[in-house]
């Protein structure tokens, strides 16, 4: 999270990315600026996988069709949208933005 410095880790299969909340189901969950709601409890998701000959792929998508702007690197992401991150790409969500990162690549 670029506001606050905090750093989520990735773990193998399915990571959901949303809105801080008692009733998240997001194994990732982040606190918004000004206690918005408008970045969904389960917001989007990346799904890390080895894949074979290619290494570890990182692909992220929204987890459901939402009215509240997402962008990865400027480029604005609608549902049913597959990004595959590389590593340094800026991701916007309503009231927080993220910083991919890659460690030890």
């Amino acid at each position: 999270n670029t506001a606050t410095g905090e750093k989520f880790k990735l773990h193998a299969g399915r990571n959901i990315i949303g809105r801080k909340a008692l009733t998240s189901k997001a194994n990732i969950q982040i606190a918004v600026l000004n206690g918005s709601k408008a970045m969904s409890r389960e917001h989007l998701y990346i799904d890390v996988s080895e894949v074979k000959g290619l290494g570890i792929r990182r692909v992220l998508s929204l987890v459901k069709q939402m009215v509240n702007k997402t962008e990865v690197d400027n480029e604005k992401l609608e549902f049913g949208d597959k990004v595959v991150l590389s590593g340094g790409e800026t991701i916007l969500l309503p009231g927080a933005t993220l910083k991919f990162v890659v460690d030890g690549e």
